[in-house]
């Protein structure tokens, strides 16, 4: 049992990114006088993993679709066998030839000559963690950037930043920096590089826990820091913005959590990808590459939302294993429609030569772009040609400098005239994934940021609403967000025909937008039937364990409720409070006591009660503020809000 660490890999990028030379052995890249590395591994040789081990090897890899990201490749460098791996292979040797092994002296030689050295300064070392964590732990995983005016380095379980002449100016333990993420197991695997586009250092690191095959409990996050410009002056969220990604991946039968992360940026993404190995048996499971858009402009690298898509690098070709992206360099990255090169090794061979596997990823931000508009599109009753022409107008648009024809998805229809469904008689907005610009500035005051998700466009004033509920408070900040409803979370009840939103099922395929719109909790208010895994006829239902963070409502049945109005905004305001603390306080409605209370169990749907002046009994006061604190205050207030 054990973590697979491999030999360094460097590659130097310019703008044509052509690719020919590797360096299997320790370099340094030097660009613009900042030093970076990157690094990958060799399957079986390694050192054990702080407090989880695994083995190497799969058999039960999954291939998943593309989504309508294009991953071009895998294509393949040629080495020679008898070619030592500790040394470097050049793109200019004959590889039909047979090539003597470099001595150890003139590996050194290599090695000084690709790097200088300016100054040696001792950073933290391994008798640091007690200092830090209060206790010792290996293996140490160094990793370090450099910028401008700052130097960081990172490592189990510490970070610290100096000035590039060596002076310390902060240092923490990976617990207290990522701690508005609010990791729950050891953190693990840290790296960061710094992002010359944007003068901003970029750091991530891993938490996992759980053994099952499938399982709630599993728990397997990306944990993602950026700095807000070059010069973080402390470790805490006054100079970094933060996010976290759901790895936890169910491939095949088993679900999967990530370890041993690459991560590169270019001029508009950061690229992490990581192994997938199974919880309840360590097999390997393949590869997983997250993209996540930078957002200069009111996403991410700006304190906004950050969109992340996931994808299979080697779902249609290719071999899965160990993969590093490619750090970028030079004036516009690879161009409008390149991203980045994934590098992987892993003693690929064919018996004779051994292969360097390389795949390009094309268009990073664009495919989703091209979905949503296409979708959106075809259910506005669009032809298949003019939804198809939509989503590349829009596509095109995402992309940075001159829009191109031919870097966008294309459609192959035997009518392109066809239409698939009627024209509506009121118009929607396109599912943008994300929370809106004026939502998230109206609650960056608040501590818990609460998405709400009107999934049948049932509300028409629902965003207002929602404002005068986030100024009533300043616990709370809810934010209008748009999505698109999953597939397979219906239920067809076999007596009376009736269709019903499964929730656990509607929960379970939601469970990462939270994450992915960076909310702590998404609230999902439907018009159809609600059920669950036991009760049919639902109007509300939350976790009992807090996973997934995910709330739903159902207003079928209460058809004296208007689209908007004084009793519609009320209603809400107490659903909401309903929900939050049954969520946070972890306990269910109860049928007896107090039917003014919000969690007294309406269960014949009686109309007064939703829309009424509702305050918790005695009994729900003295259990909610002993589980959920200086929240109660908030939720009362709530209450309070439509009087």
């Amino acid at each position: 049992m054990h973590r697979q660490i491999g030999r360094p890999l460097a590659w130097r990028i310019r703008r044509t990114l052509t690719v020919g030379i590797a360096v299997l052995t320790a370099l340094l890249l030097q660009s613009n006088s900042h030093l970076y590395g990157q690094s990958s591994d060799i399957i079986g040789e390694g050192d054990p993993m702080p407090s989880i081990a695994h083995p190497p090897g799969s058999d039960d890899a999954e291939l998943l679709t593309r989504s309508g990201h294009e991953f071009n490749g895998p294509n393949f460098v040629r080495g020679n066998k008898s070619f030592s791996k500790r040394n470097r292979l050049n793109h200019d040797i004959d590889p039909t030839r047979s090539l003597p092994s470099p001595s150890v002296a003139d590996s050194q030689m290599s090695i000084q000559a690709a790097t200088k050295v300016d100054q040696v300064v001792e950073g933290f070392g391994f008798n640091d963690n007690a200092a830090e964590i209060g206790f010792f732990l290996t293996p140490p995983d160094p990793h370090g950037a450099v910028g401008k005016n700052r130097v960081i380095a990172i490592g189990n379980a510490i970070i610290e930043c100096r000035t590039r002449e060596g002076d310390l100016k902060w240092r923490d333990a990976l617990r207290d920096f990522f701690a508005p993420l609010t990791p729950t197991t050891l953190i693990f695997d840290p790296k960061i590089v710094y992002d010359q586009y944007e003068d901003r250092f970029v750091a991530v690191a891993l938490v996992m826990a759980g053994t099952a095959t499938v399982s709630p409990s599993n728990i397997s996050r990306i944990l993602v820091a950026v700095s807000k410009d070059g010069n973080p002056r402390t470790p805490t969220s006054a100079d970094w913005y933060y996010h976290a990604i759901n790895a936890k991946t169910l491939i095949g039968t088993l679900e999967r959590w990530a370890d041993y992360p690459g991560l590169a940026v270019d001029e508009e993404a950061i690229y992490i990808n990581a192994n997938m190995f199974s919880f309840s048996t360590g097999s390997f499971g393949g590869v997983r590459l997250w993209i996540i858009d930078k957002g200069a402009l009111g996403g991410f690298y700006a304190g906004g939302p950050a969109g992340v898509t996931a994808h299979n690098p080697y779902a249609t070709a290719g071999i899965a294993t160990t993969t590093q992206p490619a750090h970028v360099f030079g004036d516009g990255g690879g161009g409008p429609t390149t991203g980045t090169y994934l590098v992987s090794y892993s003693g690929l061979s064919d018996g004779v030569d051994e292969y360097v596997q390389i795949v390009r990823v094309d268009n990073p931000l664009g495919a989703t772009s091209f979905a949503q508009q296409f979708y959106w599109s075809l259910a506005q009753g669009m032809s298949l040609g003019v939804a198809a022409r939509e989503a590349r107008i829009a596509v095109n648009y995402l992309l940075h400098g001159e829009p191109i024809d031919w870097a966008v998805p294309v459609l192959y229809a035997r009518n392109a005239d066809a239409t698939l469904c009627t024209t509506p008689t009121t118009g929607t907005r396109v599912p943008s994934m994300s929370v809106r610009a004026s939502a998230r500035r109206s609650t960056i005051a608040h501590g818990v940021r609460i998405g709400v998700w009107d999934m049948d466009s049932v509300f028409p004033s629902l965003e207002k609403t929602l404002e005068t509920m986030t100024r009533a408070q300043s616990t709370f900040g809810f934010e209008l967000v748009d999505l698109s409803v999953p597939l397979g979370v219906w239920d067809l009840d076999s007596k009376k025909g009736t269709p019903y939103l499964w929730a656990e099922l509607l929960a379970s395929r939601l469970e990462r937008m939270p994450m992915e719109l960076g909310v702590e909790l998404l609230v999902c208010v439907t018009r159809h039937w609600l059920r669950d895994n036991e009760v049919r006829n639902l109007y509300g239902w939350w976790p009992s364990d807090r996973r997934p963070p995910i709330i739903i409502f159902s207003i079928a049945g209460f058809e004296e409720l208007a689209p908007e109005g004084a009793e519609t905004d009320r209603a809400i305001s107490n659903a909401m409070v309903t929900g939050l603390a049954g969520y946070y306080g972890e306990f269910a409605s109860h049928r007896g006591s107090s039917r003014d209370c919000p969690m007294w169990y309406n269960e014949k749907r009686n109309f007064k009660h939703l829309v009424s002046q509702q305050s918790f009994d005695t009994s729900c006061k003295k259990k909610l503020r002993l589980k959920v604190g200086q929240k109660f205050a908030a939720l009362e207030a709530l209450l309070k809000a439509f009087r």
